[in-house]
């Protein structure tokens, strides 16, 4: 899995300003980050404890309403995606975590829900953080979610993204 972004430049810091997405004293910069996945079977001919298991990745998509430069979320749109994405793996009932690019994305979760986006903020390629992030939460159970010092509810977390042009990803992992 990886995500990533190109924020920079100047076509895309003045689209940015003009629609303002940023305010006009945080420069437009660049992000990328990377998980690697790897397979079963290689972590175990190393001997490697995998720390969690990919049940998949849902991907939509919902037309901005405005300008494809705002990060507008089609709350519903993310919500029906991510409904389809538990019903699919049919894991519904044993959601532990919610992970979201930005809080709010998924309100019908009752499950606990990281606060890294207030003590890290948004970031173009956080996906994949979010993404290693729930891996060490199911590996570890006594690992907080967040500062309130909530603890896993079930055994599978929901990591959802939402970018600007109304592309929208759910992935759901898995505690081993």
């Amino acid at each position: 899995m990886g995500g990533g972004g190109v924020e920079g430049g100047p076509g895309r810091a003045g689209a940015t300003a003009a629609a303002g997405c940023l305010p006009a004293d945080v420069p437009a910069g660049e992000g990328a980050a990377l998980l690697l996945v790897e397979g079963a079977d290689r972590a175990a001919a190393r001997g490697a404890a995998p720390l969690a298991r990919v049940l998949g990745s849902w991907a939509g998509c919902a037309p901005p309403r405005r300008s494809p430069q705002l990060l507008e979320v089609d709350v519903e749109a993310m919500a029906a995606l991510a409904d389809r994405a538990l019903s699919d793996a049919g894991v519904a009932d044993r959601v532990g975590v919610v992970l979201e690019s930005t809080p709010g994305l998924l309100p019908g979760l009752s499950a606990p829900r990281t606060d890294h986006a207030a003590r890290l903020g948004v970031h173009p390629a956080d996906g994949a953080v979010r993404a290693a992030l729930a891996c060490c939460l199911l590996a570890d159970r006594s690992l907080p979610v967040n500062t309130t010092g909530q603890r896993l509810a079930g055994d599978v977390a929901v990591v959802a993204s939402a970018a600007r042009g109304g592309s929208m990803r759910v992935t759901l992992l898995e505690g081993i």
